[in-house]
């Protein structure tokens, strides 16, 4: 027969558990000690995959996401010639995707012209309304 570990050790809070018994404060202190010990294991590994992808985010050069939309796009069209039939609708559904995002894409930079054109208006405006600045008439 093994011998029973004592309280205050993880296994005996586990025994308490499985038995019914009332966890006394030696063995809940185990098991609190035991599950901030977990937690900052996981936030450890957790901060050095996030210090690797921020590293590796500044080596890379930056994505062109159209680029790149435009790019997969090509190649799901290209998929879709030679595709089986059981394959069709999902390369269609992603094909649909692509244009979608494409779509999206190309308009970004009429959004941001016409953002800039009304903060250069509500700039100039605000700027002739304000008595603090001297107005060229």
């Amino acid at each position: 027969m093994t011998e029973l570990l004592p309280c205050g050790t993880i296994a005996a809070y586990r025994r308490h558990l499985r038995n019914g018994d009332e966890i006394d404060e030696a063995c809940a202190t185990a098991n609190r000690e035991d599950a901030n010990r977990r937690r900052d294991e996981a936030r450890a590994e957790s901060g050095v995959r996030v210090r690797g992808a921020v590293d590796t985010a500044t080596t890379t050069k930056t994505v062109d996401e159209l680029e790149d939309a435009l790019a997969n796009l090509l190649i799901v069209r290209a998929a879709m010639d030679g595709a089986p039939a059981n394959s069709l609708a999902a390369l269609s559904k992603r094909r649909q995707e692509l244009v979608t995002e494409i779509r999206r894409l190309e308009s970004i930079p009429a959004i941001l012209d016409a953002v800039d054109e009304i903060s250069r208006r509500r700039a100039a405006r605000n700027a002739w309304d304000n008595p603090n600045v001297r107005q060229v008439k």
